[in-house]
């Protein structure tokens, strides 16, 4: 067993749902491109180097946060419940929810840590 002693975040130009926002984003894998990342399956360079795109705005939801999201000393589950929209017509701060066809982007076996409710 190997043990990781640093990792490092590759981004990307923004999609148009991210854009808005800032002008770029973290290349996210979706799931069906793991092996080639990994090495579980061949993959020329070129092949790597055009996954690192920008994510499918499909499969991303974009919602307000509540302002106690952006503390780290703020830990409750009712921190990852969507809030709605003022009633002002104002969006606040936003947060991303990333899923796939199944609802989830990761894996039983590679979930997240979350809260639960």
């Amino acid at each position: 067993m190997w043990a990781l002693n640093s990792c490092t975040v590759i981004t990307t130009g923004a999609n148009d749902l991210i854009a808005p926002l800032h002008d770029r984003m973290p290349v996210i894998l979706a799931p069906e491109d793991w092996p080639k990342w990994l090495g579980e399956e061949p993959a020329s360079e070129d092949e790597l180097k055009a996954l690192l795109r920008p994510f499918d705005q499909q499969r991303m939801h974009l919602w307000p946060e509540i302002k106690r999201v952006g503390n780290v000393k703020n830990n409750e589950a009712e921190l990852a419940v969507p809030v709605a929209l003022r009633r002002d017509g104002g969006q606040g701060r936003r947060r991303l929810n990333l899923d796939g066809a199944d609802g989830s982007l990761f894996p039983a076996a590679h979930q997240p840590l979350h809260l639960r409710r």
